[in-house]
């Protein structure tokens, strides 16, 4: 018999073999709390020294503040749970995310929202305790609440009328407060917005709020500042001196809209596209989503919506008087209501006396016209409910053979289209199979508008199948389009709609559009959690894609317990699938890689190799995929020579599986020319860089991360011939793509930093190269600072220039500082599914 263990924090029982020892229900834990940024704080300069990474948060010192965990972070700022020592009582404490690192910009938005916040004293505003700095950390306590705020009350299932009209009125009563004291909030939203445990709304984060009269510069940057869903036309396009108090009614109700409906006024697959929405679209009635919805309380909801502000409710005090009315059963003022409609009204508010005036009109009725009218019209009314009785049975009985017929012809080009695949092709030409998707496509909306589900079955195949093919827009669109259709099913099959979000969250995350594939990952881990409990099958995938998803972004400290998490659970399960579990070892090996690990890695993947090459026999994309990253672990320890051999025969069998173009193969040719980089084989290195790079850009586009990896990979080939010049164009261009792409803002984007810098330096441009490797170690420090496994190169190559420099005593100084072990700063490998 298997001995079992006790965790000691949870009590969970688990076998000997989870892995390192780890409790798999407190790494599922870890799991779900690493999207808040665990193991990611700041350094921040403390009474007691800077926060480190390395220890646990709870204790550390802040000042008159103890640290107790993490609440939520955001583009700009950390919130912590704390407990103000001198007081004896908790929190929340509010810190600029970039530390003492952070621009005057964001110190000046970050006071601008801590002094409008503390002047506001307002019940349902969150209370401001004190604004200060401490050793160059701005912060600010406030009021803790210890509950959910409305955009998680929402994420289940919209709110009653009554209840969801009663949280907007208190919002609306606190934003006339402010606007009576002179301030816009312009960001409201359900996460934005707390519940109490008094169940009272708490407005918070007034980030982006501004003073009535003023016209300060924090507010006058031409980029358009706050959440698209929830944002009135007139902010959207950019027309500051637009924007007023009627802006925030607009943004009041929708909220109002998306706590009656589960989903804001409008929703678009991009931020550009939803813009366009808000400025020129109507929104969706509620009663089209949820017909639960009264028509008063949608009369409001779309009269906060209005396109012309002059159009909205005046002032916010109108809204609340507006919604008292909805709420103890008067007539609204936003439209005028008929005779019939009071009536009704009136009987809603009397039911008793109304019941017994219609038992006594009834009466009346039957004594003037007589028994015998009254049976003969009943009689009519009876036969009339028979014959729509039977019209009814045959119209089910037809759409029952209709939805047969349409699940045959469905199952049959599932069953067509997976035979014609890629993974089965095996790098024959896969045009004819394009053609079919294509053909497909166009016939589904014209030829299943009826049938929702078949319809959502056969987009989910089509994406699947654009996904292996390596057109992950496609994929993308199909995916959205499934999951917009299993919405509409009757009854809901979570099961079906949690697999569809994946899907779409892989295709999104190989597209490159990072931070929506994590936050769709996130929410299909917790569905699964839901469907199955924390031992099955499906959570093992979902924690697996959740870590590749952070693996991606650069996020390694959060992606290994997650797969700790994913490999721990595979383990518990008596029948579990081999092939997955040898993908969640493979990732592993690759995080270890990319973390400077590369002895640690190898066994990884010569595990999983030998496991998918029995699964998926030896000629399979999979195995194609491991057989690369186990050339990189060989060249992580410096065997050249057997890691050009395994990249040669990765790229051969990418090419017999998968074609000659495709993004894996594009993969192989990257690594295999970093091999030909290292023995000094520089013209072979630069014609296989250059193949990948073509290759990327036409099948990925300009701006993918895989496309940036082989402009960063070709500047340095050139670079190392000695073409500074084309190096220098490459390097720069790598880095303005990483600028503008919010997804990179991590340590890819210290990487062409450093890469831009190395070839200036070459070029003797040293203080441009300089001052580009101090931004490259600042872009660090919200993700590990000094213990980042890139942070010693770029240290240690700005104490290289300063000496090239003459700079002697600021490189001495920069010695002194702490640095960890090196890791890898150019070159890295996508992980496996």
């Amino acid at each position: 018999m298997v001995a079992q263990r006790t965790c000691p924090e949870c009590g969970t029982r688990f076998g000997p073999d989870a892995p390192e020892g780890a409790c798999p229900a407190c790494a599922l834990r870890s799991a779900l709390d690493a999207g808040r940024g665990d193991g990611e704080v700041s350094e921040l300069g403390t009474a007691g020294g800077p926060l480190r990474q390395d220890r646990p948060l709870e204790g550390q010192r802040f000042g008159d503040y103890e640290l107790l965990g993490e609440i939520a972070r955001g583009g700009m700022g950390v919130v912590y749970r704390a407990r103000q020592l001198s007081l004896n009582r908790l929190v929340a404490l509010k810190m600029i995310l970039a530390g003492r690192l952070a621009s005057t910009a964001e110190v000046k938005r970050f006071q601008v929202e801590a002094e409008t916040a503390a002047k506001l004293h307002h019940p349902n505003i969150l209370a401001i305790h004190e604004v200060g700095v401490q050793d160059g950390q701005h912060y600010f306590s406030m009021e803790l609440v210890e509950g959910r705020d409305l955009a998680a009350l929402v994420r289940e299932h919209p709110l009653p009328a009554r209840q969801a009209a009663r949280y907007t009125k208190a919002i609306a009563e606190a934003v006339h407060y402010a606007h009576e004291h002179g301030v816009l909030h312009r960001d409201l939203k359900p996460s934005n917005v707390l519940i109490d445990q008094s169940d009272e709304p708490r407005i918070t984060d007034f980030g982006l709020a501004r003073q009535l009269e003023d016209d300060s510069e924090v507010t006058r940057s031409g980029q358009v500042l706050g959440s698209p869903n929830f944002m009135p036309p007139e902010q959207a396009a950019g027309r500051r001196r637009e924007v007023g108090r009627r802006s925030d009614i607009y943004s009041v109700g929708a909220l109002l809209y998306h706590l009656v409906t589960g989903r804001p006024p409008f929703v678009a697959e991009t931020v550009q596209a939803t813009l366009a929405a808000v400025a020129q679209s109507e929104p969706l009635a509620p009663r089209a989503l949820n017909a639960r919805v009264p028509r008063d309380l949608q009369t409001i909801c779309l009269k906060c919506l209005e396109k012309s502000p002059a159009r909205r409710y005046g002032t916010a005090k109108e809204l609340a008087e507006e919604l008292e009315r909805f709420i103890n059963g008067e007539p609204v003022l936003a439209r005028p209501v008929r005779v019939p409609e009071r009536v009704w009204r009136w009987c809603r508010r009397n039911p008793a006396f109304a019941t017994m005036l219609a038992l006594s009109g009834f009466l009346a009725l039957l004594i003037t016209f007589g028994s015998l009218g009254a049976a003969w019209w009943l009689s009519r009314a009876h036969e009339a409910e028979k014959r729509a009785r039977l019209r009814a049975v045959a119209a089910e009985n037809a759409a029952r053979a209709e939805a047969q017929r349409s699940r045959e012809v469905a199952r049959f080009l599932q069953d067509m289209l997976y035979a014609v695949g890629p993974s089965v092709a095996q790098g024959r030409d896969t045009r004819l199979l394009r053609e079919v998707l294509e053909e497909t496509n166009k016939r589904l909306e014209s030829e299943l508008q009826d049938q929702p589900q078949v319809e959502a079955d056969l987009h989910n195949v089509l994406g699947r199948v654009y996904a292996e093919l390596g057109d992950f827009r496609a994929a993308e669109v199909s995916q959205r389009r499934a999951l917009a259709l299993e919405s509409q099913v009757r009854p809901v099959d979570p099961a079906k709609g949690a697999a569809i979000l994946s899907d779409l969250a892989d295709a999104l995350g190989r597209e490159g559009e990072y931070l929506e594939a994590e936050m769709l990952t996130r929410e299909v881990v917790v569905r699964q959690m839901d469907l199955h409990g924390q031992v099955h099958g499906e959570v093992a995938l979902a924690l697996n894609n959740l870590g590749n998803i952070l693996w991606r972004q650069g996020n390694m400290p959060a992606a290994e317990p997650i797969y700790c998490a994913a490999l721990g659970v595979y383990r518990q399960l008596p029948n579990a699938d081999q092939g997955k579990l040898a993908g969640v070892l493979g990732n592993l090996g690759n995080l270890y890689g990319a973390e400077g690990r590369p002895a640690e890695a190898e066994p990884m993947f010569r595990q999983a190799l030998s496991v998918q090459e029995q699964v998926y026999g030896p000629e399979h994309p999979i195995v194609a995929k491991t057989l690369s990253n186990l050339a990189n672990s060989v060249l992580g320890q410096g065997r050249l020579d057997e890691a050009e051999v395994l990249f040669g025969q990765a790229v051969a069998l990418r090419r017999k599986i998968l074609g000659e173009a495709h993004p894996d193969l594009a993969i192989s040719l990257h690594n295999l020319a970093r091999v030909f980089e290292g023995q000094g084989k520089l013209a072979q290195a630069e014609a296989t860089e250059a193949e990948a790079l073509a290759m990327r850009r036409n099948l990925l586009g300009e701006e993918h991360p895989d496309t940036v990896l082989s402009l960063r990979s070709l500047a340095g080939i050139l670079s190392a011939e000695g073409e500074a010049a084309r190096a220098e164009g490459m390097a720069r261009e790598a880095l303005d793509i990483r600028r503008r792409h919010p997804g990179y803002q991590n340590q890819d984007l210290a990487q062409s930093l450093h890469d831009l810098a190395m070839v200036l330096a070459q070029e003797q441009q040293l203080a441009e190269a300089e001052a580009l490797e101090r931004e490259a170690i600042a872009a660090l420090q919200p993700f590990g600072g000094v213990n980042h496994p890139y942070y010693p190169i770029a240290h240690d190559y700005l104490i290289k220039l300063h000496e090239r420099e003459g700079k002697a005593s600021e490189a001495e100084s920069l010695r002194q500082e702490p640095v960890e072990s090196k890791g890898p700063m150019r070159g890295s490998v996508p992980v496996s599914k």
